[in-house]
């Protein structure tokens, strides 16, 4: 996992996103405009596999809702390996993430090139 090999750059990602829940903090708005993009091109991909009927009708506003709980789950996962490096995040993410493909599409595996496999790569 990438993320694994940057340490430091998670820990300064997630040290930035808490701090700027203040109001007043400098970075606020790259953090917000950050998640707004990322957010915003999950979903269009998620939309995409939906379109093209690669997973289970999802009306807009739960498409945005299961993108936002991904990433709050990721970094959560990465604050959890942070804190505690012998948490084995990749066996969390790719148990988690199987579920939840799984959950959209009915299948335990996700067709290589589909939109959804593409969100997720």
């Amino acid at each position: 996992m990438h993320n694994r090999a940057n340490r430091g750059l998670i820990e300064l990602f997630l040290t930035l996103s808490a701090e700027s829940s203040n109001a007043h903090h400098p970075a606020r708005e790259f953090i917000r405009t950050r998640y707004g993009r990322v957010v915003r091109q999950a979903a269009d991909r998620l939309r995409e596999a939906r379109d093209a009927s690669e997973v289970r009708w999802m009306d807009d506003d739960e498409i945005e809702q299961q993108v936002r709980a991904l990433y709050a789950f990721m970094d959560g996962v990465q604050l959890q390996w942070l804190i505690d490096p012998d948490v084995d995040s990749v066996a969390v993410f790719s148990r988690t993430l199987a579920m939840i493909f799984k959950d959209w599409t009915g299948h335990d595996e996700v067709p290589v090139g589909s939109a959804v496999g593409v969100a997720h790569a």
